[in-house]
C-alpha cells in the first residue's frame, strides 16, 4: 500500500471516529435521565355539562325531647329510705335520687335574690325535719314577690342534692296552693 493510500484510510476512519463521538455525545446530551420529558401538547376534550341545581339539604329534624326521669316520692320518703341502708352505702343511694324531678308540696321558710337566681327555702310536713333549699331562675318566681312566710306552695325541680334532713333542688317552678293572710308569729 501506498503511503497516500495509507494517509487516506487513516483520515478517514479519524473523521468517523470523530463523527461518531460527536454524535454519542450529542445523544447523551439531550436524553440525560436529569431532563424532562414533555409530551407533546395535545388539544384538550372539553365538556359542556348542564347547570344541576345541588338538592337543598333535608332540614333538620327537632331534637326529641329526652323524657325526664322523675319520682313521686315525698322528701320524707327518701329521707326513710336512705335511713334503712347501711351508712357506707348510703352514697350510692343518695346519688341514685340526683338527677331525679320531684314535685313536692311545702311551705315558704325563706327566699332571698343571688346575683342571677333566687334560692327558696320551704319546709312541712313532706320535708323530714330540714329545709329544702331550691333555685330558680328569677322569672320562675314572680308569683312569690309577694307572698308570706308561711304560703303553701308546690315546688318542681331537679335533685341536686339529698340527704336525711335536707335536698337541693335546681330549674325549680313554684305554684302558689294557698296564701296566708299574715307572717306567722315568732315564738
Amino acid at each position: 500500500m501506498s503511503d497516500k493510500v495509507v494517509v487516506a484510510i487513516i483520515t478517514t476512519v479519524g473523521t468517523l471516529l470523530v463523527a461518531l463521538i460527536g454524535a454519542i455525545v450529542h445523544w447523551r446530551k439531550n436524553h440525560s435521565p436529569d431532563q424532562e420529558i414533555i409530551p407533546s401538547p395535545q388539544p384538550r376534550k372539553t365538556q359542556v355539562q348542564p347547570f344541576i341545581e345541588k338538592p337543598k339539604p333535608a332540614p333538620e329534624p327537632e331534637p326529641v325531647p329526652t323524657p325526664r326521669r322523675s319520682t313521686a316520692l315525698t322528701h320524707k320518703e327518701i329521707a326513710l329510705a336512705l335511713e334503712a341502708v347501711p351508712p357506707l352505702q348510703r352514697d350510692s343511694v343518695e346519688a341514685s335520687f340526683v338527677g331525679l324531678y320531684v314535685t313536692w308540696q311545702g311551705n315558704l321558710f325563706s327566699a332571698f335574690k343571688q346575683r342571677d337566681e333566687t334560692s327558696i327555702m320551704i319546709d312541712g310536713p313532706d320535708i323530714r325535719d330540714g329545709l329544702i333549699h331550691c333555685r330558680a331562675k328569677h322569672s320562675d318566681c314572680t308569683d312569690l314577690l309577694v307572698a308570706l312566710k308561711g304560703t303553701k306552695l308546690t315546688v318542681r325541680g331537679r335533685i341536686t342534692t339529698i340527704g336525711t334532713h335536707e335536698a337541693g333542688l335546681d330549674d325549680c317552678t313554684f305554684e302558689i296552693i294557698k296564701t296566708v293572710s299574715s307572717a306567722p308569729a315568732q315564738v
